[in-house]
C-alpha cells in the first residue's frame, strides 16, 4: 500500500500509469477475499480515472462482478460502495452518450456497444442493491441516483429504455459471478425503476412500451402484472384503469 502512495506521489494522480498497479492489487485482494481493502483500492482508481476523463466501463463492470461474488458468498456489501458506484456510472454513461454523439462513423459501432455495456451495468447495479441491507437513508440516495439516471433517458441502439431492458428476457448479463446474482426479466428492479419516476409508456424505436413484452411469457409473472397494475392505478380509486 504505501509503494502506492508513493509511486502516485512521484507521478502524479493525473498519470495515466498510477491507476493500473491499484487496481493490480485490488484483484489480488479480491483473491485472498479480502473485498473491503480491494474495494477501497478500485475506488481511488476509478475517481482517477474518471478524473482523467479515461473510459472507465471496464471498471464499472468489474464492481458490479465483485459485489456479485460478494453476495454469492454471503459477504456484506456497503449500500454506500453501490451508491457511489452508481453515481460513478452515471458520470460515465453521459461522457459515452457524448462520445457516441461527437464520434466518426468507423468507430461509433465500438462506442455504442460501450455505452450500452454501462447501461447493462447499472442495471446490474440496482439489481445488487436489491439484495443489500439499506437503511432508509440510504435506499433515498440510491434512489436519487437512479432518479437522475432516468431523467437523462438512456435508450440502446434499439431505443429500449431502462424499464424495457429491465423486463426484456433478452438483456444481457455478464457472467462472470454477476449471472449468479442477476437476472432478467426482474420484477425488483422494475419497481425500483418505476417508483424513481421512469415513464411507463414510453417506446422504443419500433413504438413499443415497455410492460407488454412481459406477455410474450409462457407463464404468467405475477409480480410484474402486480407492478403495472399499482402504477396504473387512478388516484382516489379502488381499481385500475
Amino acid at each position: 500500500m504505501e509503494g502506492l502512495i508513493v509511486r502516485e506521489r512521484i507521478l502524479g494522480a493525473d498519470n495515466i500509469d498510477v491507476s493500473h498497479p491499484i487496481i493490480y492489487r485490488g484483484a489480488l485482494y479480491v483473491d485472498d477475499m479480502e473485498f473491503e481493502q480491494c474495494i477501497k483500492l478500485w475506488l481511488h482508481a476509478l475517481h482517477l480515472r474518471q478524473k482523467g476523463n479515461r473510459n472507465t466501463h471496464k471498471d464499472l463492470l468489474q464492481f458490479a462482478q465483485v459485489f456479485s461474488q460478494m453476495i454469492h458468498l454471503n459477504e456484506t456489501v456497503k449500500a454506500p460502495d453501490i451508491e457511489c458506484v452508481l453515481r460513478c456510472s452515471i458520470l460515465e454513461i453521459e461522457q459515452s452518450m457524448n462520445r457516441v454523439k461527437n464520434i466518426s462513423d468507423a468507430d461509433v459501432h465500438s462506442a455504442m456497444d460501450n455505452y450500452e455495456c454501462n447501461l447493462y451495468t447499472f442495471l446490474y447495479l440496482v439489481c445488487i442493491s436489491t439484495k443489500t441491507q439499506c437503511s432508509e437513508e440510504d435506499q433515498c440516495k440510491i434512489n436519487k441516483q437512479i432518479y437522475n439516471l432516468i431523467h437523462l433517458d438512456p435508450r440502446t441502439h434499439e431505443g429500449f429504455t431502462l424499464l424495457h431492458l429491465a423486463v426484456d428476457f433478452n438483456t444481457p448479463v455478464d457472467d462472470f459471478h454477476t449471472n449468479n446474482v442477476c437476472s432478467f426479466p426482474n420484477a425488483l428492479v422494475t419497481k425500483l425503476l418505476l417508483d424513481c419516476g421512469t415513464e411507463v409508456n414510453a417506446v422504443d424505436s419500433e413504438g413499443n412500451s415497455a410492460l407488454p413484452i412481459i406477455v410474450q411469457y409462457n407463464r404468467p409473472i405475477s409480480d410484474f402484472f402486480d407492478l403495472a397494475l399499482y402504477h396504473h392505478q387512478p388516484r382516489g380509486s379502488g381499481r385500475a384503469y
